[in-house]
């Protein structure tokens, strides 16, 4: 007992000193690790930050009105993100292989054309919303429309700023990508808002997506003023009609992949709310949520692996490419895994916080921290593949992937409710899982499973 008294407090300070080593390194490694971290911080002050405002704009609103505004925004994010066409995620190889091959006017030309078509597209995405809406404003009803009609102006500015995200990042400036849409626009929101509450003004439903189109707009700005410099430190861009093609057919296949997962993070739901009683769909959704805490770990790596792979998959370093993707694997694995256990044993109490009654998902709760596991223990694929130039077979993968999910919930959510579609769930991600992880093996020649990556193909 004296020994291991004396040698662990110096085991402590030695796992500290490694940290802080690796920490302070300028390897791709480092500057990845503290990028983590960094995106770690902004996500959970986010986090925070988002559910003391919402908290807050339900209270000045009420319910009904919250409900509007919630649906609105929802619109926002789900047709803002498709709206961008998968440029956000294929800016990031392209920054990054341009970097590397120090082909500066191709890489001028993709930041050029990138802002150029996601404006256009998702200002035509907008203007059909619109239309949409006005078209179908005698069943949404008065109290539906001028909201709508304001969230549908605010696609583009959301698209473009999920395009400076991918700009940012692809350039290893993790605080200028994440910042301005986790901090800045719900402070600047929370800030008006608390503005006209203060003065007596109405806070309807337009008042607020107002409110949030100004504060969208401003972090929008406020973030291509960081990223701007890139365009004007490269020179003119001189590129053809076969490379503008070559990068919207790289990135309609990141569009697929975007909503594959914004399909799974909201369809199980959905489909729940079909066969199932609210009761049991309030129970389903409380679980996700308490299981979404593992998806911060998720988040800090993934936000800071796309660039480092993508450089060294065009620099054709091979070894390090697979050392990198065992490092993020590992960061993504041990950490969630962590995460697990103390979800496993806390996750009654955590549940009970929503209602006693709640506590009768932690079943359901575990079934859906399996899933993610799964999804650790092979790291960041949706990136290694995607910054690899494997996309359009993720794409199809994806799809499958969905199909299968669609089908599960179909046969088990009326044989088990809530507990089936969180196996439909855990079924659909192993299976998409493992059939990225072979495309992995036969494309990269390792398995990108963790304590596997150093496994060559012979």
């Amino acid at each position: 007992m004296n020994i291991r008294a004396a040698v662990a407090p110096a085991a402590g300070v030695l796992a500290l000193q490694r940290l802080r080593d690796r920490l302070s390194g300028r390897a791709d490694t480092s500057l990845a690790l503290r990028g983590a971290f960094l995106a770690f911080g902004i996500r959970i002050a986010g986090a925070a930050l988002a559910f003391i405002s919402q908290a807050l704009i339900a209270r000045w609103m009420g319910a009904d009105g919250f409900g509007i505004y919630a649906y609105a925004w929802v619109l926002v994010i789900l047709v803002g993100t498709l709206a961008q066409a998968g440029f956000s995620v294929s800016i990031v190889r392209l920054v990054s292989e341009y970097r590397a091959r120090a082909r500066l006017r191709r890489l001028a030309g993709a930041l050029r054309f990138s802002a150029a078509f996601v404006l256009m597209l998702s200002s035509a995405v907008a203007l059909c919303g619109m239309a949409l809406v006005d078209s179908f404003s005698g069943r949404l009803g008065p109290l539906y429309r001028e909201p709508l009609l304001i969230a549908m102006a605010t696609v583009p500015f959301f698209a473009l700023s999920e395009l400076g995200k991918g700009i940012a990042r692809a350039h290893d400036r993790t605080a200028a990508a994440y910042m301005p849409g986790f901090i800045v626009r719900p402070l600047l929101l929370l800030a008006s808002l608390a503005a006209l509450w203060s003065l007596g003004a109405p806070l309807t439903p337009s008042a607020v997506l107002w409110a949030v189109l100004g504060s969208t707009l401003a972090a929008l700005v406020l973030q291509w003023a960081q990223i701007t410099g890139n365009f004007r430190a490269t020179m003119k861009p001189r590129v053809s009609f076969a490379h503008r093609w070559q990068w919207v057919r790289m990135s309609l296949p990141f569009m697929v992949i975007d909503g594959y997962f914004l399909m799974m993070a909201h369809f199980d739901v959905v489909m729940l709310n079909s066969f199932a009683q609210p009761a049991e769909v309030a129970i389903y959704f409380a679980s996700s949520k308490t299981a979404a805490l593992l998806a911060f770990i998720f988040f800090a790596i993934s936000a800071v692996a796309a660039a480092p792979l993508a450089r060294l998959h065009a620099a054709g370093r091979t070894d390090e490419l697979r050392q990198a993707a065992g490092n993020f694997i590992a960061w993504m694995f041990w950490p969630s895994l962590l995460g697990a256990g103390g979800l496993a044993v806390l996750g009654p109490s955590i549940l009970s916080i929503f209602g006693p009654e709640f506590v009768a998902g932690y079943p359901t709760l575990m079934l859906l921290v399996a899933g993610l596991l799964v999804q650790a223990a092979t790291g960041p694929l949706k990136f290694l593949v995607g910054m690899t130039g494997g996309q359009t077979t993720m794409a199809a993968i994806l799809t499958v992937g969905l199909a299968l999910n669609v089908a599960f919930n179909l046969v088990l959510i009326p044989l088990f409710g809530p507990l089936g579609a969180a196996l439909a769930t855990l079924a659909s991600t192993i299976a998409a899982t493992a059939a990225l992880a072979i495309l992995v093996r036969r494309r990269l020649g390792f398995w990108p499973i963790v304590g596997m990556t150093a496994q060559r193909r012979i």
